[in-house]
This record gives C-alpha cells, structure tokens and sequence, in this order.
C-alpha cells in the first residue's frame, strides 16, 4: 500500500517559511514535517524564519537535523512553503508558492481567496472538513490538498510512565482529561458545565483541564475558582507548560479524554490523546473525523451553526462564518456511560490507538508533503479524475499491476480517496490477500459510507474471514443515511439473520 514514489533526476530544492523552535502548534507542525522531509534524498530543503527561536534542540533530540537549515534559505528553489500565522500571501520569489494554512471558523476571509487566487499556485489544509470549507469560499477545488498533521508512535503510546503530578491529584478515581486552550471554540464551557450537572463531589471522578499559553484565558479564571472548591465534583487546572518529550505522561496519567470543540483545524491533543490508548469524546463532526473513526471513539451529538456577521476579528469573510455546537446534555449521557463502562472504554482506546499509531503518523504526513513538493516543482497537471478513468480501464482489462499503481499514485498524490482504495480492495480480494482488502474495503467505507456496493463487496471478504460482525454497525449506519436501497436491505436481512 502507498508505495507509489515520484523520481526526480535532481533534488528538487523548496524554501519552507515558519518557524521552528517557538511554542506553538505551527511550529510544532513545522518540526515534524521538515524532520521528516529532511531525510527525503529527493528533496533539498531551505527554511525561513519569521520570529525568534525560544528554544533549541538537545544533543539527542530528533530535531537535531534540523539545526543546519534553521533560518537558512536556499537560493533558486523551486517552490516556497508558507506556514505561519499570521498568514502571508505575498508571492515568494520561487517558481512555486504552497500555502499550507488552518483556519476554524468555516467561511474564509474574502481577502484571503482574492490572495490566494491571486498568488498561491496550491493551498494545504489539515483536514477534508478544512478542504471542504476552502472550496465553499471559492477557492478551486484542485488546488487544495489535504496534508494532515499526525502523532509520533515512538512518543505518543500507552507504554509512557505516566506524570506523577495527575496521579497524586486523580487518587484512584476516574480521571476525564482536557488538553488545549480553554476558549468557546474549543467547548471547554460546554464540557465543564456537562461535568458538573452530571458529577457529584462524592462519586470517584476528577477532570484535568490542561490549559495552553498559546490562547487568551476566556475562562480560565473562573475554572480555577471551581477548581479551588470542594463542594462539586473534583477540577485541576493547570496551564504548566509541559515539554512535549513529557506530554505523552499527561494522557496516559488519565483514564478518558474530552474534547467537545465547536471549531477545530485538526485537533492534535485528540490525535495524541487516541495514540496513547485512551478512549476519546469528541464532537461527531468537522476536522476530527479524518482520524478518528465512529467504532473507535465516543462522538458527541452536534449541531451546525452559523453566525449572522460576516466578520472573524476584524475579517470580513465570504459567507458567515459557522462551526458546529456540541449537544451538552448528550455530553452529560457519554461521560456517564464510559464512567459506568470504564473496561469497554479502556479496550476501545487501546483498539483506536492501535490504528492511530499505523495510520496517522508524522511519516504518513511528510510522505504526502513530499509528494505534492515535487508534482508542484514539475508542473504535473495530472487530476484525480483522470488517474481514476486510467486506473479503472486497466482493471476492466485485468491488468492488475497498472491499476495498482494508478490507485497508489492518486493516494501519494491527492490523498484519502474511496476510489482508489476500493480499487486497491478490489485487486487485493481477486489477488486472495483477504486481511488486506478487508482493511482497504473499511478504509473505503469510512470514506463513502453510504455506497451499498462497497459493504457488499466488503462482506463478501468477511464471509472469507469469519469477520461478518464488523460489519454490523457500518451497515446500520448506511441503511440511517439511505433506508430505500435494496441491496443494503439484503444484506442487512443477510447480516443480522437470526
């Protein structure tokens, strides 16, 4: 899988513009993808700085590589990168300009798409939701690429000491845990006033909110008051700056982590939080479900809402801006259910973490960054529809190895698609490997979860495998979207016989 690799007759130089060694989530993003693209040998990387270092690697550090292009711009380079904030759009003096660049509330700035169709040759987002919102904006739809950002294994799993610190404080009980800035965005109000109507000061329960420098304190103050009291369910806040070597402690410390955003760009704490074994509840919509799977995590009922001003803190954006809203009274019902099932919740987390730590990987990201580096320095103009028409005409005419590589190329290139992967399922099935077209058939269901040809396709590499449970929920879920397809009748009939 995913072995489609681009050639290049030289490496391809690019110029990328943030920093790297600051405190904050780009730069964090920045370091794990030029870590890894550094060691690319197609690839001959320049990086640009826009604000002073507050730290540097140690001796043994993983970003010690990074050390000898730190704010070290390579002349003549094919393609600039631009991951900052705030944004800058003016064009680089490179052939290619890529803007890799997050945004949370739904419509884009209008100057932002006039920018950008002006000047950025491609966009880089985190998410499909993050593409979805792009293209509604008015920005092509070819020109944006999901690059995702990812979790490192060898840190984030559930095999990390824990900190003693949430320990000492957590005394046995079962602890919920918060991890980013505690802002309206990120739901803390919804998940502190859910905690406390459903939590009493005498049940065996605490929750951990990690706060983070990076946000203003909205309500940061009044969380410490109730932290301070002993007459309502149990509250530590803390806003230490916990170094990211240690970060992992902080998950593996806690039993379940809560997270009920109304906006996010990706939500890496929930990422990382999942590669640790720990069961997540999330908000069932929006960024996080690129990474995180309904069978493999407790969603919060939501709703979308928009807000009436076009204006984002002084931006007037293309449409209104919107974001989803957590249901607080289902988040009351989730927490107590996985309090009442804390060992079903444990071995789902452990499950969740298995595929996050396969999947969704700071390798994964850099391999796609570096793919899309290299088809922009060559001006490929190839589309996904037509390696998508050029693959399946291969396969009509059983050539197998053509088609494999087709699909392969439209996943390096474009990313997650469900076409190419029931391409991939398809081949692999007729091929009798059977565990991997089993994985590709779910792969491809996660994406087009309501196309009755794949679950029948896929059931039938269950039957194969004596895996046909699996695919109990999937189905229920495709008859709730579409209940007047036959063929998903028939097979549920199949299915849940007897």
């Amino acid at each position: 899988m995913n072995t489609f690799i681009q050639t290049v007759d030289q490496p391809v130089k690019f110029n990328w513009e943030g920093s790297l060694f600051v405190h904050h989530s780009l730069g964090m993003v920045n370091r794990e993808l030029l870590s890894e693209l550094i060691l690319d040998k197609r690839l001959d990387p320049g990086h640009i700085a826009y604000e002073p270092d507050q730290f540097l690697p140690g001796y043994s550090s993983k970003y010690q590589n990074l050390l000898k292009i730190n704010n070290r711009k390579i002349s003549g380079a094919a393609v600039h990168i631009k991951h900052r904030w705030p944004p800058d759009f003016s064009k680089p003096d490179a052939e290619r300009f890529i803007l890799m660049q997050p945004w949370e509330f739904g419509s884009l700035p209008q100057q932002w798409v006039d920018n950008i169709n002006e000047n950025v040759d491609e966009v880089w987002v985190y998410t499909s939701y993050l593409k979805m919102c792009y293209v509604q904006s008015g920005i092509p739809e070819e020109m944006v690429q999901v690059i995702p950002c990812g979790v490192d294994p060898l840190l984030f799993n559930p095999e990390i000491e824990p900190l003693q610190w949430v320990k000492e404080f957590s005394r046995g009980r079962f602890c919920f845990l918060f991890n980013g800035g505690t802002t309206v965005r990120k739901g803390i109000d919804i998940l502190i006033n859910a905690y406390l109507s459903e939590f009493k000061a005498d049940e065996p329960v605490c929750l951990v909110v990690k706060d983070s420098n990076m946000y203003s304190k909205e309500l940061a103050a009044r969380i410490r008051e109730l932290a301070l009291r002993n007459d309502i369910a149990s509250i530590c806040y803390t806003e230490e700056n916990i170094d990211y070597n240690r970060l992992p402690g902080l998950y593996t410390a806690c039993d379940c982590y809560v997270h009920p955003y109304r906006a996010e760009g990706y939500g890496l704490p929930i990422a990382e939080a999942i590669a640790c074994g720990k069961p997540a509840i999330v908000t069932g919509a929006g960024a996080c479900l690129d990474f995180v799977e309904p069978d493999n995590a407790f969603f919060i009922k939501s709703t979308m809402e928009k807000i009436d001003e076009k204006n984002i803190g002084g931006l007037v954006t293309v449409d209104s801006p919107f974001g989803v809203v957590p249901d607080m009274k289902h988040l009351q019902e989730v927490m107590r259910y996985v309090f009442n099932h804390q060992q079903f919740a444990k071995e789902l987390g452990l499950r969740a973490g298995q595929r996050i730590r396969s999947d969704h990987t700071w390798k994964h990201a850099a391999r796609r960054a570096a793919e899309r580096i290299i088809a922009v320095a060559s001006g490929n103009t190839e589309s996904v529809w037509q390696l998508a028409a050029a693959a399946e005409n291969y396969l009509q005419v059983g050539d197998l190895e053509n088609a494999s590589v087709l699909y392969e190329k439209m996943i390096a290139l474009f990313g997650d698609n469900g076409t190419a992967y029931q391409g991939l399922a398809t081949i692999a099935f007729q091929e009798k490997r059977y565990e991997e077209a089993f994985d590709l058939f779910r792969r491809t269901n996660l994406l087009m979860p309501d196309v009755s040809e794949i679950l029948v396709k896929w059931y039938e590499v269950a039957k194969v495998l004596g895996r046909t449970d699996e695919l109990a929920k999937p189905t229920r879920r495709a008859l709730e979207i579409c209940n007047n397809d036959y063929r998903l009748i028939q097979l549920a009939e199949e299915l849940f016989r007897g």
